[in-house]
């Protein structure tokens, strides 16, 4: 999601938009759908048992939560990034600063608040999903909380409720410590950052990138 928000807003190149736009359409596309068309094809796919479970299991169900969380962070950062000054960095790089000084000095305190808030995001999200688990026959806490509604277990349902509330409480202060330090006061008149044509290995890497989340999340 990072990649795709800085390759939305540094570089340019040919298709971006529409591949930008379908790399966002995983959002829409529910867990369990997606778990499991990832499953089957897995599991028909010639890869080893050992790798992919038979399609089944951890590997997909992970995969697929990666793949729907993705967007989240790609929009977050995004907006972040539209935030940056072209004159800061300009006048950065006038001084003799690296790639590495610009981004730690100008960029890294505008995206350390986003970036925490969408760790916590997919973090949640992960966490309290059932549809990739309970697809994918994935027995982790969503699972069993589901097993003892079932069952009517209402003391083991409740524990586990409260124990997915408790693991939930770290990335919750995480966030918001992440994100308490003030940003430093920016330029008057701040302007857009211009976009660099994506070549060479970056952009085999990028398209990659994009093509990989479209491929998985969407067809």
């Amino acid at each position: 999601g990072s990649g795709a928000a800085w390759l939305s807003e540094r570089y340019h190149f040919y298709g971006k938009k529409l591949l930008l736009l379908l790399s966002l359409l995983p959002l829409a596309v529910p867990s369990y759908l997606l778990a499991a068309t990832l499953g089957d094809f897995l599991s028909k796919a010639p890869f080893p048992p050992f790798v992919v479970a038979q399609g089944r299991g951890f590997v997909p169900a992970a995969l697929s939560l990666i793949i729907i969380t993705t967007p989240y962070t790609q929009l977050t950062l995004t907006a972040a990034l539209r935030s940056c000054s072209a004159a800061e960095e300009e006048a950065a790089l006038l001084l003799g600063q690296s790639e590495l000084e610009r981004i730690k000095l100008l960029i890294w305190p505008r995206l350390k608040g986003p970036l925490s808030f969408s760790f916590l995001i997919a973090y949640l999200y992960a966490i309290s999903d059932f549809g990739a688990v309970a697809t994918l026959d994935l027995p982790v806490l969503t699972w069993r909380l589901y097993e003892a509604v079932r069952h009517q277990d209402l003391v083991g349902g409740s524990l586990l409720g409260a124990m997915l509330i408790v693991i939930a409480i770290p990335a919750l202060f995480i966030a918001q410590k992440l994100s308490a330090a003030p940003l430093r006061h920016a330029v008057a008149n701040p302007r857009s950052m211009t976009t660099q044509p994506l070549q060479g290995s970056k952009y085999i890497i990028g398209i990659s990138l994009l093509l990989m989340i479209v491929l998985i999340g969407l067809i």
